[in-house]
C-alpha cells in the first residue's frame, strides 16, 4: 500500500526548490523549458550552452509488498556546448517492506552522471534524435545502497510532430546494473497532446526486457503545466507488471530553467 503521508523534511525541501525557482522563472524567454519529465520516454531535446535547469520530483513506487519513495528526486542539466549537455541525478530514497522496522532502509542513492548529445532536427520522415549516455558511480550514496561497479546506459530518444497538436516520443535503451551486472533492454512510446499553450497530456507504454528473468510492460499517463516558459509542474501515475512483479507508482515534480 503507498503511505499516504510523506515526512516533512521532504516537503520542505520540496518547497524550498520551488522558492529558489521564483527567482528562475524570472529569467524568461521565448523558448519554454523541456524536460525530461514526466513520462519515462524522454525527448531529444537538450539544454541550450550556458543555462542551468533543474528537475525534482517526490515520487511513491509500489512493487509487490516493497514500496520505495523517493524524496526527492534531483536532475541537474546545463548545456556545455552546442547541442550537448551535462548531467548530474541524485535522489533520496526510502525503502521499506513488510517485515520489521529494521528493514527500512533511507538514505541518498547511488549518484549518476551523463552526457545528451542532439543528433538531428525533423526532416520529413525522420525524426529528432538524440542519445543519452549515464554511468552510475559506484562508492556513492548511503552504504546499504552502494553498488561496487559503475552502471552505464544508453538510450536512444527520438520525437516528431504530427501534428500541431500531437507528438510520437520513443526511447530504446540499454542498462547494465551496478550490483548485479544484469544486463536490460528498456522502451517506452509516448503520444502527447499540447491540449493549450500551457497544459500537454499523455500516455504511453513502456517496458523492461532483462537478459535473465521475466519482462515487465506497464503504461503511465499524466500532465504538465507550464507556470511560466522558464517553470513546469507536472503530475503522472503507472501501473505495470510481470509475472511476479505487479508494480503501481504515483509522482509530482517541479522544474525551472535559468541563464
Amino acid at each position: 500500500m503507498i503511505p499516504n503521508r510523506i515526512p516533512s523534511s521532504a516537503v520542505r525541501g520540496f518547497i524550498f526548490i520551488m522558492a529558489v525557482a521564483v527567482w528562475g522563472a524570472a529569467q524568461t524567454w521565448d523558448e519554454p523549458i523541456q524536460t525530461d519529465r514526466p513520462g519515462m520516454a524522454n525527448p531529444p531535446s537538450v539544454v541550450p550552452a550556458g543555462r542551468f535547469q533543474l528537475e525534482s520530483g517526490l515520487e511513491s513506487y509500489t512493487v509487490g509488498g516493497t514500496v520505495m519513495r523517493n524524496l526527492p528526486t534531483l536532475l541537474f542539466r546545463t548545456g556545455i556546448q552546442k547541442d550537448v549537455e551535462f548531467r548530474l541525478g541524485l535522489a533520496w530514497q526510502d525503502l521499506r517492506d513488510d517485515g520489521p522496522p529494521e528493514n527500512r532502509i533511507s538514505g541518498i542513492a547511488p549518484a549518476f552522471i551523463g552526457i545528451k548529445w542532439r543528433l538531428m532536427d525533423q526532416r520529413g520522415f525522420l525524426p529528432n534524435a538524440a542519445v543519452a549516455v549515464n554511468l552510475g558511480l559506484p562508492g556513492t550514496g548511503n552504504s546499504r545502497f552502494r553498488t561496487p561497479h559503475l552502471a552505464p546506459a544508453i538510450t536512444l530518444e527520438c520525437d516528431q510532430d504530427l501534428s500541431r497538436a500531437w507528438n510520437l516520443n520513443y526511447n530504446l535503451g540499454w542498462s547494465r546494473a551496478g550490483d548485479t551486472l544484469e544486463d536490460s533492454a528498456f522502451w517506452a512510446v509516448a503520444f502527447n497532446l499540447q491540449a493549450s499553450r500551457a497544459l500537454s497530456l499523455f500516455i504511453e507504454p513502456y517496458g523492461s526486457i532483462p537478459r535473465h528473468g521475466a519482462s515487465i510492460t506497464g503504461v503511465d499517463g499524466g500532465a504538465a503545466f507550464l507556470l511560466s516558459p522558464s517553470a513546469q509542474v507536472d503530475v503522472s501515475a503507472g501501473v505495470a507488471g510481470g509475472p511476479d512483479r505487479p508494480n503501481r507508482f504515483i509522482a509530482f515534480g517541479f522544474s525551472f530553467v535559468v541563464r
